[in-house]
């Protein structure tokens, strides 16, 4: 969806977990098990701090990416500046089928539905709070999403 958002509005797209699987060079889920989350979180904090200073563009964020104050600070800053902030969020029976709940989600790895509900149960606050715009993706096409989220961009000055 990010990459579609950032064609239709010509700009540059970038996603914080696939700069972290380039940077370390190994997935996400082997980063977890070989160096521990505390150390994929670090290196998370920094690569999504470097991203928001540089990028002009769509911005991808891990979704635990939001559990670090500093990085709230910075989507907060970056927001009152006037930055759309955009929380896509789905229902578990949509998500399984399209991502699937297996090793490349570490987060989901032990009863996926239980830690599904317990990571939205913490972290859904914090991403409405961040947001300046919401979408409900459970019934949509990635390119009906993008093609909203165009619209308001460019319909709305206030994002507030």
């Amino acid at each position: 969806m990010g990459h579609d958002l950032a064609n239709r509005l010509h700009c540059d797209f970038f996603d914080s977990d696939s700069e972290i699987v380039t940077r370390v060079g190994k997935p996400i889920s082997e980063i977890f098990l070989d160096d521990g989350e505390a150390k994929f979180r670090a290196l998370e904090k920094q690569i999504v701090a470097e991203l928001i200073q540089k990028s002009d563009g769509v911005l991808s964020l891990g979704g635990g990416a939001i559990l670090d104050s500093d990085t709230q600070s910075l989507i907060r800053s970056a927001r009152t500046s006037g930055v759309a902030i955009v929380y896509l969020h789905i229902l578990l029976t949509t998500a399984v089928p399209r991502v699937g709940l297996n090793k490349d989600r570490p987060m989901l790895l032990l009863n996926p539905r239980q830690q599904w509900n317990s990571l939205m149960e913490s972290r859904r606050p914090i991403y409405e709070e961040l947001a300046s715009l919401s979408y409900s993706t459970d019934d949509a096409k990635a390119e009906d999403v993008a093609s909203l989220i165009m619209n308001d961009l460019l319909n709305k000055t206030d994002l507030e």
